[in-house]
């Protein structure tokens, strides 16, 4: 998969995740001085758990790459804070489509595995979507692990919120 359409996949989501889990935020942080926004009321918008989230709990890493044996310090959950990860958008960095291409990876809070995910060729959609999200506490360091076994460098990028426990 090129940069391009990993970029592009990132944005879809992202739109999704906005559209769908924050339409009643959105809604109902429009300033009432400006004509041309319009509000809506909370029944007109489908109510989730994330619909009471502010934008700035929104966090999405930047995008970043990580070789086979490597790692990479995602963040460091602020103190008072958990930070529940939603989304890991994984792109292998090719040029042309490799059935034989290999990406082991793991997710990590403070070195202990919190969710793993081994996948092979690049036809293959290997971003992963958690419903209820996976959380991490306070002062954890997420980190994600690109193994030995992975065959190439990949580019990731986590999405999820911070909250308040």
């Amino acid at each position: 998969m090129s940069r391009d359409k990993c970029a592009y996949r990132t944005w879809m989501l992202l739109s999704g995740l906005i559209t769908a889990g924050f339409a009643a935020f959105v809604a109902s942080t429009a300033l009432p001085s400006d004509p041309n926004t319009e509000t809506a009321s909370s029944k007109d918008a489908p109510a989730t758990h994330l619909t009471a989230l502010k934008s700035t709990d929104l966090f999405p890493t930047g995008g970043f790459t990580v070789d086979p044996g490597g790692s990479f310090p995602a963040l460091t959950v602020p103190n008072g804070k958990t930070f529940v990860l939603t989304d890991v958008i994984v792109c292998p960095l090719v040029e042309k489509s490799n059935a034989d291409f290999i990406v082991r990876y793991r997710i990590e809070g403070n070195k202990l595995t919190k969710f793993q995910y081994n996948t092979v060729g690049t036809t293959t959609n290997w971003s992963q979507h958690f419903s209820s999200g996976i959380p991490f506490a306070a002062g954890t360091k997420v980190e994600v692990v690109n193994t030995t076994f992975s065959t190439g460098r990949t580019g990731f990028q986590l999405l999820g919120y911070l909250i308040t426990p």
